[in-house]
């Protein structure tokens, strides 16, 4: 048996979301919808799978790939309307003759028990999947064709006399007119439907309480009805009210609360004193300081009212709340910044200066570099960035260099401390960075960041010690170093600043020191 999934991925009524996702790809809470359907679809061993593709077609193609990671072959096709996708069925008629065909749409998941239907079916018998809605009898469903999932069997006789250029209202009414003359209508109880935000929002809150059979959820579960993915991070302060399920890599900040009914994409960020409750927050979004959520979806910069269907789309790529407080705290923190900098400086100026000295005899070129690097926070517009000259006793890319020839332990201690933080000090008197917050960057090296992450850094705050370098030293990976910001984005304040303080001067001074005695 074939399988034709139809997923033109746009609906009229969740066309906010249909700007980044095809539908079909939308999660549904640990993965994208469609390899939720294929899951079920490959268990019933109905063979090769063919998808109609219009909206976006290419990020379906990506994420499915060939079928080999199902064991099966997948084709894709391109339909030129997304109105009218169905020529297909004419074309795979001739292609695979009297087999039969399983047609399904993938903004659709009927709970079936698709394999008993299979392993009975008849060649010639066409059965259609209709939703049991409330109230209706059994005969009034079998001749609703408004009550059609979209999921049906297919006899290769019906697709004989099938006109090209049929929209899905066209193949409704046929297939209603064939069962009048012989075939089946199959009443199902539940239906997760992503044609519209509340079906989306419905269809989440069947799976996380259970109701929908044919779904297995990933990730641990951590407590009864609470399910986390890998390296994610949950502040102690957090309320988690079931059922709730968070993504991998996703941070959840002090007091802040979840569920009934929350669901957090993977990479999300929740600051603060958020709440979230009967609402999505899909991947790579950032729920703001204070901000409550509810009965709603959210992705990335908008926000989706479920209740009312009202959309809300903000002009930065994270949705920001309570920024007043914050930045005003900031400006404190940057005066004592600055005023404690001075303070080192004066301090510590004859050991800078014994530093230079050596530098200057046992090394060839100039004591100081600079490298020009942007001031944060910053607005998105890089036209608008303001840089200044970091200073150090390294060239930039000289510190990649120290990683590269593996100094590592002792040696990586001393080379932070006495090269980087000591010049460092210049600019922290000067106010240009703090003492700890997300590592300076260039212009290029901050375009050159993902979206997500870029809008993430331009919000935050410079500092010469990073949440990065503490926990991974001076080379981590891409997602040590995303991680890490995106975590001190959630936990930094002056006493979480103080901890990282003290845990970096055990990083390199007393582990330089302890080093030497040994």
């Amino acid at each position: 048996m074939l399988t034709i999934m139809i997923a033109t991925g746009t609906s009229f009524k969740t066309r906010g979301i249909n700007e980044r996702y095809p539908t079909p790809i939308f999660p549904l809470v640990d993965k994208p919808f469609i390899e939720h359907l294929i899951d079920f679809v490959i268990e019933q061993n109905v063979g090769s799978v063919e998808f109609v593709l219009s909206h976006l077609p290419e990020q379906i193609e990506k994420l499915l790939g060939d079928g080999s990671r199902w064991g099966t072959q997948f084709r894709f096709h391109l339909a030129k309307d997304p109105m009218r996708p169905y020529d297909v069925l004419k074309s795979a008629r001739a292609k695979y003759g009297p087999s039969p065909i399983l047609l399904a749409h993938a903004d659709r998941f009927p709970q079936i028990d698709l394999g008993a239907w299979i392993s009975r079916y008849h060649n010639d018998e066409l059965v259609m999947f209709s939703c049991a809605e409330t109230g209706a009898s059994t005969e009034t469903q079998a001749t609703d064709s408004s009550a059609w999932t979209g999921w049906g069997l297919i006899p290769a006789a019906f697709l004989d006399d099938l006109p090209l250029g049929l929209d899905e209202q066209d193949i409704q009414e046929r297939l209603s007119s064939a069962v009048k003359r012989g075939g089946q209508t199959v009443a199902v109880s539940r239906v997760l439907d992503f044609r519209t935000y509340k079906g989306i929002l419905d269809a989440h809150k069947l799976v996380m309480s259970g109701q929908f059979e044919n779904i297995a959820l990933g990730g641990k579960e951590i407590q009864e009805g609470v399910r986390i993915e890998r390296n994610v991070s949950i502040h102690s302060s957090a309320s988690l009210k079931p059922p709730v399920f968070i993504g991998e890599n996703s941070l959840i900040g002090k007091q802040t609360r979840l569920g009934p009914f929350a669901i957090i994409g993977r990479n999300c960020i929740l600051d603060a004193h958020s709440s979230v409750l009967e609402a999505i927050v899909a991947p790579d979004s950032y729920v703001g300081e204070a901000l409550e959520v509810q009965e709603a979806v959210i992705d990335k910069n908008r926000i989706v009212n479920v209740g009312s269907g009202s959309e809300i789309c903000l002009s930065d790529n994270f949705i920001l709340g309570g920024l007043a407080g914050k930045n005003a705290r900031r400006k404190v923190e940057g005066l004592m910044s600055r005023s404690i900098g001075v303070a080192l400086l004066l301090i510590l100026s004859p050991l800078m200066l014994i530093v230079m000295f050596f530098l200057k005899v046992f090394r060839k070129g100039p004591t100081f570099f600079t490298t020009e690097v942007v001031s944060l926070p910053a607005p998105s517009d890089c036209a608008l960035w303001v840089t200044f000259p970091l200073l150090s006793f390294l060239p930039r890319q000289g510190k990649t260099q120290v990683g590269q020839s593996n100094k590592r332990g002792a040696m990586e201690g001393a080379v932070e401390l006495l090269l980087n933080f000591f010049p460092a000090l210049i600019n922290i008197a000067r106010g240009d960075l703090r003492f700890v917050g997300l590592p300076p960057r260039t212009p290029e090296e901050i375009v050159a960041l993902e979206e997500d992450w870029k809008a993430l850094y331009l919000n935050g705050k410079l500092g010469v010690i990073s949440e990065a370098f503490v926990r991974y030293g001076s080379h981590p990976s891409e997602e040590e170093l995303y991680s890490a910001e995106a975590f001190y984005s959630i936990m930094g304040d002056p006493w979480y600043d103080f901890k990282l303080m003290t845990q970096y001067l055990g990083k390199t001074l007393f582990g330089w020191l302890s080093a030497k005695k040994h």
